[in-house]
């Protein structure tokens, strides 16, 4: 098998875009001064867009335990290595990082909804586990940013310079 079922390769482009539309909404809504309609919207989104993440990893999650993978392109031990590695990074910090951003609500005093359903309360408000929280969930996605930036300098590595047809496994 070379090519990842299409399933999954559509799973990975939506979620890239979630992702990216995520960031890009909690960092705009920073021109906005506090208090501002846009700027509580820009949250609104980026929550909103926390969740969708949270939903599509488990279908891919799923996903990925029904289908067979393609075979890693390297024979090289650490290479393999590295590559689980950062696929379970990826999994992992989408899991945690949602999580993170629903304890930050609940610890910021927000109720917490879930594509408009209202969760049980797992932390009581509290304004400095909130800062804590906060630092986390920022740390965690800042962390994610990079390893998506090594993992499309890896991409393009293999594409560009070794050309074997790995970032076409991937292609729409």
């Amino acid at each position: 098998m070379t090519k990842y079922p299409k399933i999954q390769i559509q799973l990975h482009w939506l979620m890239f875009l979630l992702i990216a539309l995520a960031a890009v909404s909690v960092e705009v809504r920073e021109i906005f001064p506090k208090g501002s309609y846009m700027r509580a919207e820009l949250k609104n989104i980026h929550i909103w867009l926390g969740e969708a993440v949270f939903v599509f990893l488990i279908l891919r999650i799923l996903t990925r335990l029904s289908f067979k993978q393609p075979q890693i392109f390297s024979d090289i031990s650490w290479q393999v290595t590295l590559v689980k590695l950062v696929y379970a990074s990826f999994y992992l910090l989408m899991l945690i990082i949602p999580i993170t951003g629903l304890f930050l609500l609940q610890a910021g005093g927000k109720e917490a909804l879930f594509f408009g359903y209202a969760l049980p309360e797992i932390i009581a408000p509290n304004r400095e586990l909130k800062k804590i929280i906060k630092e986390i969930h920022e740390f965690l996605s800042n962390g994610f940013y990079l390893l998506i930036i090594f993992h499309v300098a890896a991409a393009f590595w293999h594409h560009y310079i070794l050309k074997d047809d790995s970032f076409k496994r991937m292609r729409l």
